[in-house]
Protein backbone atom coordinates (compact mmCIF):
# COMPACT_ATOMS: atom_id res chain seq x y z
CA UNK A 1 0.00 0.00 0.00
CA UNK A 2 1.44 3.35 -1.09
CA UNK A 3 0.59 6.62 0.66
CA UNK A 4 1.79 10.17 1.09
CA UNK A 5 0.84 13.84 1.47
CA UNK A 6 1.82 17.21 0.19
CA UNK A 7 0.97 20.78 1.30
CA UNK A 8 -0.07 23.70 -0.90
CA UNK A 9 1.41 27.17 -0.81
CA UNK A 10 -0.52 29.40 1.55
CA UNK A 11 -2.68 32.15 0.22
CA UNK A 12 -2.89 34.84 2.89
CA UNK A 13 -3.59 32.87 6.03
CA UNK A 14 -5.20 29.93 4.12
CA UNK A 15 -3.30 26.73 3.29
CA UNK A 16 -4.40 23.44 1.72
CA UNK A 17 -3.02 19.90 1.91
CA UNK A 18 -3.74 16.48 0.37
CA UNK A 19 -3.20 13.09 2.01
CA UNK A 20 -3.37 10.15 -0.41
CA UNK A 21 -3.15 6.37 -0.32
CA UNK A 22 -3.40 3.52 -2.87
CA UNK A 23 -4.25 -0.18 -2.73
CA UNK A 24 -3.37 -2.64 -5.55
CA UNK A 25 -6.24 -4.45 -7.22
CA UNK A 26 -3.90 -7.23 -8.42
CA UNK A 27 -2.03 -7.96 -11.59
CA UNK A 28 -5.07 -9.24 -13.43
CA UNK A 29 -6.87 -5.91 -13.01
CA UNK A 30 -3.55 -4.08 -13.20
CA UNK A 31 -5.11 -1.17 -11.30
CA UNK A 32 -4.97 0.45 -7.90
CA UNK A 33 -7.68 2.16 -5.87
CA UNK A 34 -6.43 5.62 -4.93
CA UNK A 35 -7.99 7.87 -2.26
CA UNK A 36 -7.12 11.58 -1.91
CA UNK A 37 -8.34 13.80 1.01
CA UNK A 38 -8.25 17.60 0.82
CA UNK A 39 -7.50 19.47 4.07
CA UNK A 40 -7.43 23.23 4.97
CA UNK A 41 -6.19 25.33 7.90
CA UNK A 42 -5.36 28.86 8.90
CA UNK A 43 -1.68 29.70 9.29
CA UNK A 44 -2.32 31.94 12.34
CA UNK A 45 -4.12 31.60 15.62
CA UNK A 46 -7.51 32.83 14.41
CA UNK A 47 -10.45 30.85 13.13
CA UNK A 48 -12.74 31.31 10.15
CA UNK A 49 -16.34 30.17 10.22
CA UNK A 50 -18.60 29.78 7.20
CA UNK A 51 -20.52 27.54 4.80
CA UNK A 52 -19.40 28.82 1.43
CA UNK A 53 -16.01 27.22 1.35
CA UNK A 54 -15.13 26.28 -2.25
CA UNK A 55 -12.56 24.23 -4.08
CA UNK A 56 -11.94 20.65 -5.22
CA UNK A 57 -9.76 17.56 -5.00
CA UNK A 58 -8.79 15.67 -8.20
CA UNK A 59 -7.22 12.33 -9.04
CA UNK A 60 -6.22 12.61 -12.64
CA UNK A 61 -9.43 13.78 -14.28
CA UNK A 62 -11.74 12.58 -11.53
CA UNK A 63 -12.85 15.45 -9.32
CA UNK A 64 -14.87 16.06 -6.18
CA UNK A 65 -15.82 19.62 -5.15
CA UNK A 66 -16.02 21.04 -1.65
CA UNK A 67 -19.65 21.06 -0.66
CA UNK A 68 -20.74 21.70 2.90
CA UNK A 69 -24.36 21.76 3.97
CA UNK A 70 -23.58 23.75 7.07
CA UNK A 71 -20.94 26.09 8.33
CA UNK A 72 -17.46 24.74 8.99
CA UNK A 73 -14.86 26.33 11.21
CA UNK A 74 -11.21 26.25 10.12
CA UNK A 75 -8.50 27.10 12.60
CA UNK A 76 -4.80 26.27 12.83
CA UNK A 77 -5.51 22.53 12.80
CA UNK A 78 -6.15 20.64 9.54
CA UNK A 79 -9.79 20.19 8.67
CA UNK A 80 -11.02 17.79 5.99
CA UNK A 81 -12.72 19.67 3.19
CA UNK A 82 -13.34 16.92 0.58
CA UNK A 83 -12.26 13.45 -0.47
CA UNK A 84 -12.21 11.37 -3.63
CA UNK A 85 -11.58 7.67 -4.40
CA UNK A 86 -10.73 6.61 -7.94
CA UNK A 87 -9.38 3.56 -9.81
CA UNK A 88 -6.07 4.17 -11.51
CA UNK A 89 -4.64 1.95 -14.24
CA UNK A 90 -1.03 0.81 -14.15
CA UNK A 91 1.44 0.40 -16.93
CA UNK A 92 1.95 -3.00 -18.56
CA UNK A 93 4.95 -3.64 -16.40
CA UNK A 94 2.93 -3.05 -13.23
CA UNK A 95 4.28 0.41 -12.47
CA UNK A 96 1.86 3.28 -11.94
CA UNK A 97 1.60 6.94 -11.07
CA UNK A 98 -1.14 9.56 -11.01
CA UNK A 99 -1.43 13.33 -10.70
CA UNK A 100 -3.37 14.45 -7.63
CA UNK A 101 -4.33 18.09 -7.17
CA UNK A 102 -6.59 20.29 -5.12
CA UNK A 103 -7.72 23.82 -4.34
CA UNK A 104 -9.44 25.54 -1.41
CA UNK A 105 -10.94 29.07 -1.29
CA UNK A 106 -12.11 30.86 1.85
CA UNK A 107 -15.84 31.58 2.35
CA UNK A 108 -17.38 34.89 1.38
CA UNK A 109 -17.84 37.55 4.01
CA UNK A 110 -14.82 36.42 5.97
CA UNK A 111 -11.22 37.56 6.23
CA UNK A 112 -10.24 34.57 4.01
CA UNK A 113 -12.63 35.47 1.23
CA UNK A 114 -10.74 35.57 -2.04
CA UNK A 115 -7.78 33.62 -0.66
CA UNK A 116 -7.16 30.41 -2.66
CA UNK A 117 -4.50 27.78 -1.85
CA UNK A 118 -3.82 25.42 -4.75
CA UNK A 119 -1.40 22.53 -5.26
CA UNK A 120 -0.79 19.30 -7.11
CA UNK A 121 1.71 16.47 -7.38
CA UNK A 122 2.34 13.32 -9.39
CA UNK A 123 2.54 10.45 -6.95
CA UNK A 124 4.07 7.01 -7.55
CA UNK A 125 1.91 4.03 -6.78
CA UNK A 126 3.18 0.68 -5.60
CA UNK A 127 4.24 -1.47 -8.53
CA UNK A 128 1.83 -4.34 -8.96
CA UNK A 129 3.80 -7.61 -8.87
CA UNK A 130 3.75 -9.12 -12.36
CA UNK A 131 6.13 -12.12 -11.93
CA UNK A 132 6.44 -14.74 -9.26
CA UNK A 133 9.73 -15.77 -7.71
CA UNK A 134 11.00 -19.35 -7.91
CA UNK A 135 11.87 -20.50 -4.42
CA UNK A 136 13.46 -23.81 -5.40
CA UNK A 137 14.22 -25.89 -8.46
CA UNK A 138 16.04 -29.17 -7.74
CA UNK A 139 16.51 -32.65 -9.17
CA UNK A 140 14.99 -35.16 -6.76
CA UNK A 141 15.68 -38.27 -8.82
CA UNK A 142 17.59 -39.18 -11.93
CA UNK A 143 18.17 -42.24 -14.05
CA UNK A 144 19.96 -43.02 -17.27
CA UNK A 145 17.29 -41.25 -19.35
CA UNK A 146 15.17 -39.20 -16.92
CA UNK A 147 15.25 -36.34 -14.42
CA UNK A 148 12.54 -35.76 -11.83
CA UNK A 149 12.36 -32.11 -10.70
CA UNK A 150 10.81 -30.57 -7.59
CA UNK A 151 9.86 -26.90 -7.69
CA UNK A 152 8.26 -24.29 -5.50
CA UNK A 153 7.25 -20.64 -6.03
CA UNK A 154 6.06 -17.66 -4.03
CA UNK A 155 2.74 -17.48 -5.88
CA UNK A 156 0.19 -19.81 -7.41
CA UNK A 157 1.35 -21.30 -10.68
CA UNK A 158 -0.87 -22.83 -13.38
CA UNK A 159 1.68 -23.92 -15.99
CA UNK A 160 5.39 -24.71 -16.23
CA UNK A 161 7.94 -25.23 -18.95
CA UNK A 162 11.33 -26.83 -18.82
CA UNK A 163 14.45 -26.53 -20.91
CA UNK A 164 17.37 -28.94 -21.01
CA UNK A 165 19.59 -26.68 -23.12
CA UNK A 166 19.84 -23.57 -20.95
CA UNK A 167 16.69 -22.00 -22.35
CA UNK A 168 17.25 -22.42 -26.08
CA UNK A 169 14.15 -24.60 -26.33
CA UNK A 170 11.23 -25.11 -23.98
CA UNK A 171 8.73 -27.90 -23.41
CA UNK A 172 5.41 -27.18 -21.70
CA UNK A 173 4.14 -29.22 -18.78
CA UNK A 174 0.67 -28.76 -17.34
CA UNK A 175 0.48 -28.79 -13.56
CA UNK A 176 -2.21 -28.61 -10.90
CA UNK A 177 -2.56 -25.00 -9.72
CA UNK A 178 -0.33 -24.52 -6.76
CA UNK A 179 2.89 -23.21 -5.35
CA UNK A 180 4.89 -26.43 -5.59
CA UNK A 181 5.03 -29.64 -7.55
CA UNK A 182 7.19 -32.07 -9.48
CA UNK A 183 7.51 -33.41 -12.99
CA UNK A 184 9.69 -35.87 -14.88
CA UNK A 185 11.69 -35.22 -18.03
CA UNK A 186 12.25 -38.38 -20.07
CA UNK A 187 13.91 -39.39 -23.31
CA UNK A 188 17.32 -38.11 -22.28
CA UNK A 189 20.65 -39.55 -23.33
CA UNK A 190 22.61 -41.57 -20.78
CA UNK A 191 25.83 -40.17 -19.34
CA UNK A 192 25.06 -36.67 -20.64
CA UNK A 193 25.16 -33.31 -18.86
CA UNK A 194 22.11 -31.05 -19.28
CA UNK A 195 21.70 -27.39 -18.27
CA UNK A 196 18.11 -27.35 -17.08
CA UNK A 197 15.87 -24.34 -16.52
CA UNK A 198 12.34 -23.95 -15.20
CA UNK A 199 9.78 -21.44 -16.47
CA UNK A 200 6.65 -20.89 -14.39
CA UNK A 201 3.50 -18.93 -15.21
CA UNK A 202 1.91 -16.96 -12.41
CA UNK A 203 -1.77 -17.72 -12.45
CA UNK A 204 -3.17 -14.22 -11.77
CA UNK A 205 -0.87 -12.30 -14.09
CA UNK A 206 -0.23 -15.04 -16.64
CA UNK A 207 3.32 -13.74 -16.70
CA UNK A 208 6.30 -16.12 -16.60
CA UNK A 209 9.48 -16.33 -14.59
CA UNK A 210 12.59 -18.34 -15.48
CA UNK A 211 14.90 -20.03 -13.02
CA UNK A 212 18.64 -20.01 -13.19
CA UNK A 213 20.23 -23.06 -14.85
CA UNK A 214 20.72 -26.30 -12.93
CA UNK A 215 23.48 -28.51 -14.34
CA UNK A 216 22.72 -32.21 -14.00
CA UNK A 217 24.09 -35.36 -15.58
CA UNK A 218 22.17 -38.51 -16.41
CA UNK A 219 23.56 -41.78 -15.16
CA UNK A 220 25.69 -43.89 -17.44
CA UNK A 221 24.12 -47.17 -18.57
CA UNK A 222 25.38 -50.02 -16.38
CA UNK A 223 27.91 -52.16 -18.19
CA UNK A 224 28.71 -55.85 -18.19
CA UNK A 225 31.48 -57.97 -19.59
CA UNK A 226 32.39 -61.62 -19.79
CA UNK A 227 34.60 -62.80 -16.95
CA UNK A 228 34.84 -66.47 -17.89
CA UNK A 229 32.80 -69.32 -19.24
CA UNK A 230 32.73 -73.09 -19.30
CA UNK A 231 30.56 -75.63 -21.04
CA UNK A 232 27.68 -75.05 -18.59
CA UNK A 233 28.46 -71.76 -16.80
CA UNK A 234 28.98 -68.10 -17.59
CA UNK A 235 30.56 -65.59 -15.20
CA UNK A 236 29.67 -61.94 -15.76
CA UNK A 237 31.30 -58.73 -14.47
CA UNK A 238 29.05 -55.68 -13.94
CA UNK A 239 29.73 -52.00 -13.16
CA UNK A 240 27.54 -48.98 -12.44
CA UNK A 241 28.35 -45.32 -11.69
CA UNK A 242 26.45 -45.18 -8.40
CA UNK A 243 25.98 -47.73 -5.63
CA UNK A 244 23.68 -50.60 -6.56
CA UNK A 245 21.70 -52.49 -3.93
CA UNK A 246 20.16 -55.30 -6.01
CA UNK A 247 21.00 -57.23 -9.17
CA UNK A 248 19.08 -59.41 -11.62
CA UNK A 249 20.17 -61.22 -14.77
CA UNK A 250 18.50 -62.53 -17.91
CA UNK A 251 19.80 -65.14 -20.35
CA UNK A 252 17.12 -64.47 -22.97
CA UNK A 253 17.59 -60.78 -23.74
CA UNK A 254 15.27 -59.65 -20.96
CA UNK A 255 12.28 -61.89 -21.60
CA UNK A 256 12.61 -63.26 -18.08
CA UNK A 257 14.73 -62.32 -15.10
CA UNK A 258 16.37 -64.14 -12.22
CA UNK A 259 17.26 -62.33 -9.01
CA UNK A 260 20.88 -62.54 -7.93
CA UNK A 261 20.33 -60.74 -4.67
CA UNK A 262 21.55 -57.82 -2.63
CA UNK A 263 24.57 -55.75 -3.50
CA UNK A 264 26.12 -52.67 -2.01
CA UNK A 265 28.74 -51.73 -4.54
CA UNK A 266 29.44 -50.11 -7.87
CA UNK A 267 30.82 -53.32 -9.37
CA UNK A 268 30.77 -57.06 -8.95
CA UNK A 269 30.30 -60.38 -10.71
CA UNK A 270 27.96 -63.32 -10.67
CA UNK A 271 27.82 -66.88 -11.99
CA UNK A 272 25.11 -68.34 -14.20
CA UNK A 273 25.01 -72.11 -13.91
CA UNK A 274 23.04 -74.99 -15.36
CA UNK A 275 23.47 -73.86 -18.96
CA UNK A 276 23.69 -76.04 -22.05
CA UNK A 277 26.98 -76.59 -23.81
CA UNK A 278 27.63 -74.94 -27.17
CA UNK A 279 24.61 -72.66 -26.77
CA UNK A 280 24.38 -68.89 -27.32
CA UNK A 281 22.80 -66.80 -24.56
CA UNK A 282 21.88 -63.11 -24.73
CA UNK A 283 22.87 -61.91 -21.28
CA UNK A 284 21.53 -58.75 -19.65
CA UNK A 285 22.16 -57.42 -16.16
CA UNK A 286 19.56 -55.30 -14.36
CA UNK A 287 20.91 -52.94 -11.68
CA UNK A 288 18.90 -51.12 -9.02
CA UNK A 289 20.51 -47.91 -7.81
CA UNK A 290 20.45 -47.60 -4.06
CA UNK A 291 19.84 -43.84 -3.90
CA UNK A 292 17.03 -43.52 -6.44
CA UNK A 293 15.67 -47.10 -6.35
CA UNK A 294 15.53 -46.93 -10.14
CA UNK A 295 16.53 -49.90 -12.29
CA UNK A 296 18.21 -50.01 -15.63
CA UNK A 297 19.38 -52.82 -17.87
CA UNK A 298 22.71 -53.23 -19.55
CA UNK A 299 22.84 -53.81 -23.25
CA UNK A 300 22.75 -57.46 -24.25
CA UNK A 301 25.94 -59.52 -24.40
CA UNK A 302 25.89 -62.63 -26.57
CA UNK A 303 27.94 -65.45 -25.05
CA UNK A 304 28.25 -68.98 -26.40
CA UNK A 305 29.16 -71.64 -23.89
CA UNK A 306 32.03 -73.88 -24.79
CA UNK A 307 31.43 -77.11 -26.62
CA UNK A 308 31.92 -80.27 -24.62
CA UNK A 309 35.37 -81.61 -25.56
CA UNK A 310 35.15 -84.63 -27.82
CA UNK A 311 37.11 -87.83 -28.11
CA UNK A 312 37.22 -90.62 -30.64
CA UNK A 313 39.12 -93.83 -31.16
CA UNK A 314 42.26 -93.51 -33.23
CA UNK A 315 43.65 -97.03 -33.07
CA UNK A 316 43.80 -99.92 -30.66
CA UNK A 317 45.95 -102.96 -30.15
CA UNK A 318 45.96 -105.96 -27.84
CA UNK A 319 47.18 -103.86 -24.93
CA UNK A 320 46.84 -100.20 -25.88
CA UNK A 321 44.28 -97.67 -27.03
CA UNK A 322 45.14 -94.48 -28.91
CA UNK A 323 42.57 -91.69 -28.57
CA UNK A 324 41.88 -88.51 -30.51
CA UNK A 325 40.66 -85.48 -28.55
CA UNK A 326 39.51 -82.01 -29.60
CA UNK A 327 38.38 -78.83 -27.85
CA UNK A 328 37.11 -75.45 -29.09
CA UNK A 329 39.79 -73.49 -27.20
CA UNK A 330 43.46 -74.09 -26.47
CA UNK A 331 44.14 -76.89 -24.01
CA UNK A 332 47.37 -77.09 -21.97
CA UNK A 333 46.82 -80.36 -20.09
CA UNK A 334 44.64 -83.42 -20.26
CA UNK A 335 43.77 -86.38 -18.10
CA UNK A 336 42.32 -89.70 -19.13
CA UNK A 337 40.26 -92.29 -17.33
CA UNK A 338 39.72 -95.90 -18.32
CA UNK A 339 37.00 -96.51 -15.74
CA UNK A 340 34.42 -93.85 -16.61
CA UNK A 341 35.99 -91.21 -14.38
CA UNK A 342 36.56 -93.16 -11.19
CA UNK A 343 40.27 -92.43 -11.43
CA UNK A 344 42.38 -90.22 -13.68
CA UNK A 345 45.88 -90.20 -15.13
CA UNK A 346 47.53 -86.94 -16.15
CA UNK A 347 48.92 -86.53 -19.63
CA UNK A 348 50.89 -83.45 -20.64
CA UNK A 349 50.19 -82.18 -24.13
CA UNK A 350 51.48 -79.49 -26.43
CA UNK A 351 49.17 -76.48 -26.24
CA UNK A 352 46.53 -76.85 -28.89
CA UNK A 353 42.93 -77.55 -29.67
CA UNK A 354 43.35 -81.21 -30.66
CA UNK A 355 45.72 -84.10 -30.25
CA UNK A 356 46.15 -87.75 -29.39
CA UNK A 357 47.31 -89.82 -26.47
CA UNK A 358 47.97 -93.50 -25.96
CA UNK A 359 46.86 -95.60 -23.03
CA UNK A 360 49.22 -98.54 -22.60
CA UNK A 361 49.61 -101.67 -20.45
CA UNK A 362 46.03 -102.73 -20.98
CA UNK A 363 44.70 -106.26 -21.09
CA UNK A 364 43.61 -107.95 -24.31
CA UNK A 365 39.94 -108.45 -25.02
CA UNK A 366 38.96 -106.08 -22.20
CA UNK A 367 36.37 -103.33 -22.38
CA UNK A 368 37.43 -99.93 -21.05
CA UNK A 369 35.15 -96.94 -20.55
CA UNK A 370 37.31 -94.01 -21.58
CA UNK A 371 36.91 -90.33 -20.74
CA UNK A 372 39.19 -87.40 -21.55
CA UNK A 373 39.41 -84.38 -19.27
CA UNK A 374 40.65 -81.17 -20.94
CA UNK A 375 41.99 -78.11 -19.14
CA UNK A 376 41.43 -74.91 -21.07
CA UNK A 377 44.55 -72.76 -21.02
CA UNK A 378 42.76 -69.39 -20.83
CA UNK A 379 40.44 -70.19 -17.95
CA UNK A 380 42.22 -73.16 -16.31
CA UNK A 381 38.82 -74.83 -16.11
CA UNK A 382 38.36 -78.51 -16.85
CA UNK A 383 35.59 -80.46 -18.48
CA UNK A 384 35.16 -84.13 -19.33
CA UNK A 385 34.17 -85.68 -22.60
CA UNK A 386 31.34 -88.12 -22.75
CA UNK A 387 32.45 -91.70 -22.20
CA UNK A 388 33.48 -94.02 -25.01
CA UNK A 389 33.51 -97.77 -24.59
CA UNK A 390 36.49 -99.46 -26.32
CA UNK A 391 37.43 -103.13 -26.20
CA UNK A 392 41.04 -104.05 -26.83
CA UNK A 393 41.72 -106.69 -29.44
CA UNK A 394 41.71 -110.30 -28.41
CA UNK A 395 44.88 -112.35 -28.80
CA UNK A 396 45.30 -114.73 -31.70
CA UNK A 397 43.33 -117.89 -30.96
CA UNK A 398 43.22 -121.32 -32.50
CA UNK A 399 39.91 -122.06 -34.10
CA UNK A 400 40.63 -125.64 -35.09
CA UNK A 401 43.54 -128.11 -34.95
CA UNK A 402 42.42 -131.64 -35.90
CA UNK A 403 43.91 -134.92 -34.76
CA UNK A 404 46.16 -136.41 -37.44
CA UNK A 405 47.85 -139.65 -38.36
CA UNK A 406 51.57 -139.75 -38.03
CA UNK A 407 53.27 -138.45 -41.15
CA UNK A 408 50.30 -136.44 -42.40
CA UNK A 409 50.20 -132.65 -42.63
CA UNK A 410 48.44 -130.59 -39.95
CA UNK A 411 46.37 -127.57 -40.96
CA UNK A 412 45.55 -125.17 -38.12
CA UNK A 413 42.98 -122.38 -38.48
CA UNK A 414 43.07 -119.36 -36.17
CA UNK A 415 41.80 -115.84 -35.65
CA UNK A 416 43.95 -112.72 -35.40
CA UNK A 417 41.69 -109.68 -34.62
CA UNK A 418 44.61 -107.33 -34.02
CA UNK A 419 46.50 -108.38 -37.18
CA UNK A 420 49.53 -108.79 -34.93
CA UNK A 421 52.53 -110.82 -36.02
CA UNK A 422 51.91 -114.40 -34.89
CA UNK A 423 54.04 -117.49 -34.44
CA UNK A 424 52.88 -121.08 -34.31
CA UNK A 425 54.60 -124.20 -33.05
CA UNK A 426 54.07 -127.72 -31.64
CA UNK A 427 55.38 -128.77 -28.26
CA UNK A 428 54.99 -131.52 -25.80
CA UNK A 429 52.20 -130.89 -23.34
CA UNK A 430 54.74 -129.58 -20.87
CA UNK A 431 55.03 -126.54 -23.14
CA UNK A 432 58.81 -126.74 -22.99
CA UNK A 433 60.02 -129.47 -25.34
CA UNK A 434 59.68 -128.46 -28.95
CA UNK A 435 58.55 -130.84 -31.63
CA UNK A 436 58.07 -128.19 -34.33
CA UNK A 437 59.66 -124.90 -33.31
CA UNK A 438 57.80 -121.62 -33.51
CA UNK A 439 57.63 -120.15 -36.98
CA UNK A 440 55.91 -117.04 -38.33
CA UNK A 441 52.42 -117.41 -39.64
CA UNK A 442 50.01 -115.07 -41.37
CA UNK A 443 46.49 -115.10 -42.62
CA UNK A 444 44.07 -117.39 -40.85
CA UNK A 445 45.54 -120.88 -41.52
CA UNK A 446 48.86 -122.57 -41.25
CA UNK A 447 49.79 -126.05 -42.50
CA UNK A 448 52.56 -128.05 -40.87
CA UNK A 449 54.47 -130.33 -43.25
CA UNK A 450 56.72 -132.18 -40.87
CA UNK A 451 60.39 -132.78 -41.51
CA UNK A 452 62.02 -136.12 -40.83
CA UNK A 453 63.63 -134.58 -37.79
CA UNK A 454 60.25 -133.49 -36.46
CA UNK A 455 58.77 -136.91 -37.24
CA UNK A 456 61.68 -138.61 -35.49
CA UNK A 457 60.96 -136.54 -32.38
CA UNK A 458 57.41 -137.85 -32.50
CA UNK A 459 58.68 -141.47 -32.90
CA UNK A 460 60.63 -141.18 -29.74
CA UNK A 461 57.50 -140.09 -27.86
CA UNK A 462 55.38 -143.15 -28.70
CA UNK A 463 57.06 -145.64 -26.41
CA UNK A 464 54.73 -148.64 -26.26
CA UNK A 465 51.77 -146.53 -27.47
CA UNK A 466 50.57 -145.98 -30.96
CA UNK A 467 49.39 -142.38 -30.27
CA UNK A 468 50.69 -139.31 -28.56
CA UNK A 469 49.17 -136.03 -27.35
CA UNK A 470 50.95 -132.86 -28.36
CA UNK A 471 50.10 -129.18 -27.97
CA UNK A 472 49.74 -126.67 -30.79
CA UNK A 473 50.72 -123.19 -29.59
CA UNK A 474 49.78 -119.83 -31.20
CA UNK A 475 51.44 -116.73 -29.72
CA UNK A 476 51.95 -113.07 -30.45
CA UNK A 477 55.42 -112.64 -31.86
CA UNK A 478 56.52 -109.85 -29.52
CA UNK A 479 54.75 -111.00 -26.38
CA UNK A 480 54.98 -114.67 -25.42
CA UNK A 481 52.39 -114.17 -22.68
CA UNK A 482 49.71 -113.67 -25.30
CA UNK A 483 49.39 -117.39 -25.95
CA UNK A 484 46.72 -119.85 -27.03
CA UNK A 485 47.04 -123.61 -27.47
CA UNK A 486 45.11 -126.73 -28.40
CA UNK A 487 45.94 -130.36 -27.60
CA UNK A 488 45.77 -132.81 -30.50
CA UNK A 489 46.37 -136.56 -30.89
CA UNK A 490 48.81 -137.99 -33.42
CA UNK A 491 48.29 -141.70 -34.19
CA UNK A 492 50.97 -144.01 -35.61
CA UNK A 493 49.77 -146.73 -38.02
CA UNK A 494 51.97 -149.57 -39.39
CA UNK A 495 51.78 -148.69 -43.04
CA UNK A 496 52.10 -145.01 -42.55
CA UNK A 497 55.78 -144.46 -42.82
CA UNK A 498 58.61 -145.84 -44.95
CA UNK A 499 62.02 -146.08 -43.41
CA UNK A 500 64.69 -144.85 -45.71
CA UNK A 501 68.25 -143.89 -45.70
CA UNK A 502 69.38 -140.60 -46.87
CA UNK A 503 72.74 -139.28 -47.73
CA UNK A 504 72.97 -137.60 -44.36
CA UNK A 505 73.14 -140.80 -42.34
CA UNK A 506 71.18 -143.56 -40.77
CA UNK A 507 67.50 -143.14 -40.08
CA UNK A 508 65.36 -145.03 -37.65
CA UNK A 509 61.79 -146.26 -38.10
CA UNK A 510 59.40 -148.22 -35.94
CA UNK A 511 58.24 -151.59 -37.18
CA UNK A 512 54.96 -153.03 -35.99
CA UNK A 513 54.57 -156.81 -35.78
CA UNK A 514 51.19 -158.42 -35.49
CA UNK A 515 49.03 -155.53 -36.02
CA UNK A 516 45.95 -157.65 -35.32
CA UNK A 517 47.12 -158.57 -31.87
CA UNK A 518 49.73 -157.53 -29.42
CA UNK A 519 52.24 -155.01 -30.65
CA UNK A 520 55.87 -155.94 -31.04
CA UNK A 521 58.50 -153.37 -31.71
CA UNK A 522 61.79 -153.76 -33.48
CA UNK A 523 64.40 -151.39 -34.75
CA UNK A 524 65.60 -151.95 -38.28
CA UNK A 525 68.95 -150.56 -39.24
CA UNK A 526 69.48 -150.02 -42.88
CA UNK A 527 73.00 -149.75 -44.15
CA UNK A 528 74.08 -146.51 -45.66
CA UNK A 529 74.77 -147.58 -49.20
CA UNK A 530 73.05 -144.63 -50.79
CA UNK A 531 70.12 -146.82 -51.61
CA UNK A 532 66.68 -147.09 -50.12
CA UNK A 533 65.14 -150.08 -48.39
CA UNK A 534 61.47 -150.32 -47.64
CA UNK A 535 60.46 -151.81 -44.33
CA UNK A 536 56.84 -152.42 -43.45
Amino acid sequence: MASGNFEFLASGYLQGKINWSSTSNGSTANTSTVTAILYARRTNEYSTWGQSWSGYVKIASAQVNINFSSSVTVSSSWVEMARITSTVSHNNNGTGSVYISGSVTGPTGTTLAGNTSTGGQTVTLDTIPRYTSISSFTVSKRSETTFTFNWSTADTIDYVWYSTNNGSNWTGYDVVDGKSGSFTVSGLTPNTTYNCKLRVRRKDSQLTTDSSAVSQKTYAIPTQSLNSKTETTIKINWTVDSTADYIWYSTNNGSSWIAIGSANSTSGNYNITGLSANTSYNIKTRVRRKASQTTYDTSALSVTTYKVPTQSLNTKTLNSIKMNWSCDSTVDYIWYSTNNGSSWTGYDVTDGTSGTYTVSSLSPNTTYTLKTRCRRKATQTTYDTTSLSVTTYDIGKISSAPNIDHGNTLTVTYTNPSSSSLQIGIYKTDGITAIANYRNCSGSTYTFTFTDTELDKMYKMYGTNNSITVRVYLKTANNSSYLDYKNITITLKGNQKTAHIGSSGVKRAKVYVGVNGSVKRAVVWVGNNNGRKRCI
